[in-house]
């Protein structure tokens, strides 16, 4: 979680925000598409995995929860 947590809060380029698990992207961080294709990529790198496109759709990812969520499906199916 806290990798994940360095990756939003570098991506979001605010030093004084805190993140919790209900934090919303788009709303508390200002996330907008650009910066989502960013996090996205950043995540793939970062813990080697790669996101469907049915992954990514912002409703899936708006908040640390669900994209958390995401994050934990992707590197379950990988070890399968």
């Amino acid at each position: 979680m806290d990798a994940l947590c360095k990756i939003i809060t570098e991506i979001a380029q605010s030093k004084n925000c805190r993140i919790d698990e209900r934090t919303d992207l788009i709303i508390d961080l200002g996330y907008d598409s650009l910066k989502f294709i960013q996090l996205i990529s950043e995540i793939e790198n970062s813990f080697n995995i790669e996101f469907d496109i049915d992954d990514i759709e912002i409703g899936n990812l708006r908040s640390v929860f669900m994209l958390k969520q995401v994050l934990e499906n992707k590197r379950l199916s990988k070890n399968e």
